[in-house]
């Protein structure tokens, strides 16, 4: 009867998991520990409190559930539970790493890959993608890179979010900048000079958002000069063709007119910046602004597909892209400003400049930077970049807040 009690209190709490009703699991959990702690069925209380530390860490309340861990791991230390003992301290990794307990969570990464790589059963039964995290934090680190690439691979884990930069994708696409591809870091390349067509198909699908593109949508943009069925038919050719060039069979998946790209096995450099813009975005308050500056200018390399010609397939994307790009210098900016750290300020405002040139409120910031630094000659000369950008350009002046900011400059100097 007990064990049915834990089981029931068990598969109770995973289906309400499934249904993303975290608060009512935790109450079941609780039971299934409280009832496993009164019977004495030390692996379901084990359990449960592996199961309690992830769904917390999952919630966003990684203080309950580091105590968590740390009361697991005191309970199975030493004992025949290793695959307990090292889910539990996976998950301490992550949620250390949340917490920014930066000593402990390196503690934990070089515990998990202490003794080789860690058991299969803790691989597996490690809920909310855990491992794949724990690999993620190790290559970003640098710890146990060897180890935890083997783990990957032995695993087939996949990257735990789109701007997993240090994993080992089999293929990376860059676009903001000039358009790259990489295949297991080195150059893409063809037996003969790439074709065009093959890698305009590319471009489109990723400017159409990777996943799902209507093959109808991709044909009229790329062949604007034919008409439905060439189109058409000029799409599966360079389909065809732009497959054989990425070799990887599966990349490039063509289901009832929609394609998509496996975004498990490829890395592409726009889903990366938009997962860094929802998160900085959301973000109440940021921490560390010179991390968040450094994925910033790490990433926008430039503006999306730069060199290629204006297509109209291509402007909606560019311009979306940079004004987000913008908003979250802004953001970062605003931190950094705060923190009086005006170099790290002062070049993501300048990358900013270089994507968008006639950003009246970067050219204010960077006025203010150098102001802030006392270097006024550096303050009158972005004044004067931007006066006369914006008089060639668009035939105005700058604005009075511009205008009295220059004022400023020209009494303290």
């Amino acid at each position: 009867k007990a064990i049915h009690l834990c089981v029931f209190h068990s598969v109770t709490a995973s289906l309400l998991l499934l249904r993303n009703d975290g608060v009512s699991a935790i109450q079941h959990l609780e039971s299934w520990r409280r009832a496993a702690h009164t019977y004495k069925l030390w692996l379901h209380e084990v359990d449960a409190l592996v199961s309690l530390a992830a769904t917390h860490y999952e919630r966003g309340a990684c203080a309950e559930a580091a105590a968590l861990v740390e009361e697991g791991r005191r309970l199975t230390a030493g004992s025949s539970m290793v695959s307990e003992y090292l889910e539990l301290t996976m998950i301490g990794a992550v949620v250390s790493e949340a917490l920014k307990r930066d000593d402990q969570a390196r503690t934990y990464l070089e515990e998990v890959f202490a003794r080789g790589l860690p058991l299969f059963w803790a691989i597996f039964l490690t809920p909310n993608n855990v491992p794949a995290k724990v690999c993620a934090l190790a290559l970003k680190r640098c710890i146990a890179v060897a180890a935890a690439i083997e783990m990957i691979k032995r695993y087939r884990l996949r990257a735990p979010s789109p701007d997993a930069i240090d994993w080992p994708w089999p293929m990376r696409i860059r676009t903001l900048g000039e358009f790259a591809v990489q295949e297991v870091g080195e150059p893409l390349r063809g037996g003969r000079k790439l074709q065009r067509k093959p890698l305009e198909l590319c471009k489109a699908l990723i400017a159409f958002g990777c996943a799902n593109v209507d093959t109808q949508r991709i044909a009229e943009a790329v062949w604007p000069e034919l008409d439905g069925d060439s189109a058409m038919a000029a799409f599966h050719a360079a389909l065809l063709r732009l497959r054989k060039l990425l070799k990887h069979d599966g990349l490039l998946q063509l289901q009832e007119g929609k394609l998509s790209l496996d975004l498990s096995r490829a890395w592409v450099d726009m889903l990366a910046i938009e997962h860094i813009f929802i998160a900085l975005e959301s973000l109440p308050e940021m921490t560390d602004a010179g991390a968040a500056a450094a994925s910033l200018l790490e990433l926008y390399r430039g503006d999306f597909l730069s060199g290629e010609e204006e297509k109209p397939w291509i402007l909606p994307t560019r311009e979306r892209l940079r004004r987000r790009f913008l908003s979250c210098v802004g953001l970062v900016g605003d931190r950094l400003e705060t923190q009086q750290d005006w170099a790290v300020a002062i070049g993501l405002y300048e990358r900013a400049l270089a994507a968008s040139n006639l950003s009246e409120d970067m050219y204010r910031r960077l006025m203010r930077c150098h102001i802030a630094k006392g270097h006024h000659a550096e303050a009158i000369e972005t004044y004067r970049r931007c006066r006369e950008l914006l008089s060639v350009v668009l035939s105005i002046k700058p604005s009075a807040e511009t205008d009295a900011l220059y004022q400023q400059i020209r009494q303290t100097a």
